[in-house]
């Protein structure tokens, strides 16, 4: 888009602000449910895809059959979700348009399962096969 060889691309928030702060590229839409740019509405409200909506993850993982168990994890994840309740770490993840969710394992499991089954009917409907 900056150098003008494509017109459109969506792309993480993240990524992308410096280049809308600094008129590059003019952002359209977000595709969040709700608008997190300001003056940026959602692709939901600017189109009639009312129920659009991709949004990245971003995730703290660890080595398969990691016991839940462990000390040191139910520490990390205690530690994580308790900075997610910090109003200036969330205003500081706001601004580069991110939105700081916080969970347990099983949550986030369940989220990867809900996006999972999400973009294998989507894919169905548009008639692409997994290969």
């Amino acid at each position: 888009m900056i150098s003008v060889q494509i017109s459109f691309s969506i792309v993480y928030t993240i990524v992308s602000i410096p280049q809308i702060s600094g008129s590059k590229v003019r952002a359209i839409a977000v595709t969040s449910p709700k608008p997190i740019l300001p003056k940026v509405p959602a692709v939901s409200e600017s189109t009639n895809l009312s129920v659009f909506e991709y949004m990245g993850i971003f995730a703290v993982f660890g080595p398969p059959g990691l016991p839940m168990s462990m000390s040191i994890l139910c520490s990390r994840q205690t530690s994580v979700q308790k900075s997610g309740e910090d109003a200036g770490l969330r205003a500081r993840f706001g601004a580069i348009g991110l939105e700081l969710q916080t969970g347990t394992s099983e949550q986030l499991l369940e989220r990867f399962q809900h996006e999972s089954q999400r973009w294998t009917l989507a894919a169905a409907g548009a008639g692409i096969e997994p290969k």
